[in-house]
């Protein structure tokens, strides 16, 4: 087997040397044999042993035979069936010594086996190669089941009380950027990390089509809670100024020549949820409309009532 293998339940995934156990297997056959053998003859000497018992009682009838020769007779058939017991005996010890040696043998052949042995496994490391000696327990494969992965990711206190097992996420990954994943928030820990402050949460990722490993590095976007008709700008627009959040929404006005000039204005506003480009914010002081347009790119250059020119993608709608 080599890393990305596809097996299935009771696949055949490495066979250790044989020889010394198949020795063993023919020997404990062999013995089983003889012990077969040995019992056949003790069940014809026996046979031999009450037909003559047989024969001496009634001689014995007849006054033929003695009395001690009756009692030989049947001393002999006695012993007879203590040898054929013994004979049974070694046979059955025989044969738990040749199974035995067989559930040795199937030892040597490790097969793909997992609970349930449903759908296949995909091999993602190898951790001996062919030839090598290894020990009891020491690991040679490693399966992967990539049809369901778990993803880990990490909560402020903030955030904490907004998250609950059931919950949907949706993950990104840099390998397929344009993609997003569904997940789902199966266990969250119940303290928080001394170092970080940081709570840890687990999510399941259904993976259908494979596409996702373990070990990539992932984006977690948990939906938190949800609000209608959210004023929200792109986080890019968001700026400090004097110890306030602010935003630059553009207006035209006309000059002193009458031409329409665009000014930009700060306007001091609270930050609420966050998704992954833009932010919910709502105006300190004033109210904004929806479609306003705000400076993203070079906030800290301007001022009150500043004009502003639309270079490339500076502007951004609300």
């Amino acid at each position: 087997m080599r890393i990305g293998d596809v097996v299935e339940q009771g696949d055949l995934l490495a066979r250790l040397d044989q020889r010394e156990i198949e020795q063993e297997v023919a020997q404990a056959e062999a013995e089983l044999e003889v012990a077969r053998a040995e019992l056949a003859e003790r069940e014809s000497t026996l046979q031999n042993a009450e037909r003559e018992l047989s024969r001496t009682r009634d001689l014995r009838e007849r006054e033929i035979a003695s009395a001690a020769d009756l009692e030989a007779a049947e001393a002999q058939v006695a012993a007879e069936r203590s040898r054929k017991q013994l004979a049974e005996a070694r046979i059955a010890q025989r044969q738990a010594a040749l199974s035995a040696a067989r559930i040795r043998l199937s030892f040597t052949e490790i097969r793909a086996d997992w609970e349930g042995g449903e759908g296949e496994r995909v091999v993602g490391e190898r951790f001996i190669d062919p030839g090598a000696t290894v020990s009891a327990n020491e690991p040679i494969l490693s399966l992967l089941d990539l049809s369901e992965l778990r993803a880990v990711t990490f909560v402020s206190e903030r955030d904490y009380g907004l998250i609950s097992p059931g919950q949907g996420a949706q993950l990104s990954v840099s390998a397929y950027p344009q993609a997003s994943f569904d997940a789902e928030v199966v266990r969250l820990a119940p303290l928080f990390q001394a170092g970080t402050r940081q709570a840890r949460v687990e999510l399941r990722v259904p993976n259908p089509q494979g596409l996702l490993r373990p070990g990539m590095f992932t984006r977690v976007s948990l939906q938190v809670d949800k609000i209608e008709d959210a004023l929200t700008v792109p986080y890019d627009a968001i700026a400090r100024r004097g110890g306030r959040t602010v935003i630059y929404p553009v207006t035209p006005e006309q000059d002193e020549d009458g031409e329409e000039v665009l000014k930009a204005r700060q306007v001091a506003v609270e930050v609420g949820l966050r998704s992954d480009s833009r932010v919910v914010v709502r105006p300190v002081d004033e109210e904004l409309g929806e479609g306003a347009q705000v400076v993203t790119l070079g906030q800290h250059l301007i001022g009150e009532q500043a004009e502003v020119e639309i270079v490339g993608e500076q502007l951004e709608a609300l």
